[in-house]
């Protein structure tokens, strides 16, 4: 058990304005029903829900219309509750094969079992938002990405086991779900992105930069409940060094992914035909980065109170990384 003096953050830098879509109320009530509907969560915990407000993370982190905008909520609600089963050991109601379910059902889209999960899944998968069958394709690859980061975690779990800074910054966005959260700045926003490396650099920043973020959020609780996959547990085994400075090196790492996010965005070059969907799906990279930020300290109480400043200016001497460095 750590009390809250150990656990003071530094200011976490973010030049980006914040965004939140005229959608949420909509979005919100939308989503309460639908899980209400499938009863994904019992009665005595849907004040829990309505306060984690997953309704506000997906309308700071996307632009769409009201339809689509729901349905990328209730898929994240249910990728969180399902994570949230999973955390609180609660997998012997589950298949065994669960994980396994569910992309089978994505790949089918159909589904005749009673598992109530799945029956919502299957209903999400099968409604008419008009999603192209390669960004489908994406998505899959997305959730199976997702649910080897999660057995990673189980893994990880079991051994008891402290896993190295190099191997924990690649697996962490796996075990995230950041690639399905870029994956949908395409879906809501309706739009075909060409393959471009320097998009993929900037889609692993955000993904890392979130990662971050949520481990110095989630700090106090997963000290409290003994969880190896947080940066800060990372770097203190990794370095041999005590809590602050591990989590002093964990925000100076988030800030230096953070200049260097904002850098290459401005280094861009011109995309001709393509512009108008590259500029949308930046601007949706950037709203995931600040709306991940805001979402955690302002619209949820997942992590609990917080008081971590958000600052838009870094110091003049601040050491700048480059793309080699990550």
């Amino acid at each position: 058990m750590h009390n809250d003096r150990d656990l003071t953050i530094p200011a976490l830098y973010c030049p980006f304005p914040a965004y939140k879509s005229e959608h949420y109320q909509e979005v919100k009530r939308n989503t309460l029903f639908w899980v209400e509907n499938f009863q994904l969560i019992h009665p005595s915990a849907i004040d829990l829900f309505v306060a984690a407000d997953f309704a506000a993370m997906t309308c700071r982190f996307y632009m769409g219309d009201k339809e689509l905008m729901t349905w990328a909520n209730d898929l994240l609600s249910l990728l969180f509750i399902l994570d949230d089963v999973a955390d609180h050991a609660l997998t012997e109601d589950l298949p065994p094969d669960f994980l396994a379910s569910i992309i089978q059902v994505v790949q089918s889209e159909v589904y005749f079992g009673e598992n109530l999960l799945l029956c919502a899944l299957a209903e999400l998968w099968t409604r008419p938002v008009m999603i192209s069958s390669k960004l489908k394709r994406e998505l899959i690859n997305d959730l199976s990405t997702l649910f080897k980061g999660i057995a990673w975690e189980k893994q990880n779990d079991q051994a008891n086991r402290v896993p190295p800074f190099k191997e924990y910054m690649k697996m962490r966005p796996a075990a995230g779900g950041a690639a399905l959260a870029a994956t949908l700045v395409k879906i809501v926003a309706r739009i075909d992105l060409p393959d471009l490396p320097e998009l993929s650099i900037l889609a692993d920043l955000c993904a890392r930069l979130g990662c971050l973020a949520n481990d110095l959020f989630s700090l106090n609780k997963e000290l409290n409940h003994s969880d190896n996959h947080n940066v800060v547990v990372v770097l203190m085994q990794e370095d041999k060094i005590g809590l602050a400075e591990a989590i002093r090196k964990a925000v100076h790492l988030h800030n230096q992914y953070m200049e260097l996010f904002e850098r290459l965005i401005t280094q861009l070059p011109k995309y001709g035909k393509s512009q108008r969907v590259v500029d949308i799906y930046i601007k949706g990279l950037i709203n995931i980065v600040r709306g991940n930020i805001d979402w955690s300290l302002l619209d949820s109480n997942r992590y609990g109170p917080l008081d971590i400043q958000i600052v838009n200016v870094l110091a003049p001497k601040f050491h700048k990384l480059a793309v080699a460095d990550i």
